[in-house]
This record gives structure tokens, sequence and C-alpha cells, in this order.
């Protein structure tokens, strides 16, 4: 796990969503399973979280949720699309999707903060993102979990 000096440049946001994660998980190492996060218990982190179904291809991953900030940011609602169509111009680029990868290969969260990868409002000059695995049987991960604050070319927050 992450230390306290690894989340020092986190959002509270971030560091919520991760605490929270970490309080999920069943003991013996395991990782925690959608069926254990229950958005009611986070409802100010909401409009900030996405959470996608992994695929064997990740561009085939689908997005199952994707929050009112989110959306804001993107400029659309991704609900109900692969990754590949949310994000046609990047779905050829073999780097594109490599966190999402390496989160479900390694089962180990993965925290972001810089230039957007993907299309996205016009007024968004960095993100910062925060992907955490989710496994059914807490072992192999079928769900990730994300949040996503969106920063303006102003440095003010959508």
């Amino acid at each position: 796990m992450l230390s306290d000096a690894d989340t020092a440049l986190w959002s509270r946001e971030a560091k919520d969503l991760y605490a929270y994660w970490r309080g999920l998980a069943p003991d013996g190492g395991l990782l925690p399973g959608r069926q254990h996060f229950d958005p009611l218990d986070v409802p100010a982190l909401l409009p900030y979280l996405w959470m996608i179904d992994v695929a064997a291809d990740p561009r085939d991953n689908k997005y199952r949720l994707f929050g009112t900030y989110v959306t804001a940011g993107f400029g659309r609602d991704h609900t109900g699309l692969t990754l590949r169509e949310a994000h046609p111009a990047s779905a050829e680029d073999p780097l594109a999707f490599r966190f999402m990868s390496q989160v479900a290969s390694r089962r180990a969260p993965h925290w972001y903060r810089g230039k957007p990868r993907f299309d996205h409002d016009k007024d968004v000059a960095e993100l910062e993102n925060l992907i955490l695995p989710l496994a059914a049987d807490g072992r192999v991960v079928d769900v990730l979990l994300g949040l996503t604050v969106f920063y303006r070319n102003n440095g003010e927050r959508f």
C-alpha cells in the first residue's frame, strides 16, 4: 500500500476515496470487489467518480459509471461506452490505456496528475486521476474504480 508521503500531493477527494477503498478490503490480502463498494458511503465523491468493467482488450473496457464533474471535464457522458468508443483518437495508441491495464495486472492503485491524455473540455489544463482495482473474487480485477479532478487553465478546479 501507499504511505502518507506517497499521497501528499493528492487532492482531498483522492485521499478520501483511497482511504475508503482500503477500508473495504477483505482480510487475507484480498482486493475489495464491486459488491463491497456502496456509492452512498461516499456521496461527496460521486461527481468525480467513474467505473469501468475490465475486458481482455483494454480498448474494450466499458464505462459503467461516469460522474457529473467527469462528464463536464470531458465534455460528454461516457456511460455505456467502451474506451475505443469514448476515446477514438486514442484507441490505437498502445500507451493510451496502459495505466488501466497496469492497475488490473498489478492489482495496485495508480495516481497521476498532469496533462490529459484524452479529448477534454478546452478549459482543462490538467487533471488528477486515481485508479483503484476491484475484484469480485478478491484476486482477479474485473472493475476499475476511478476518480478524476479537472483543473482549468487558470488553476481553478472544475
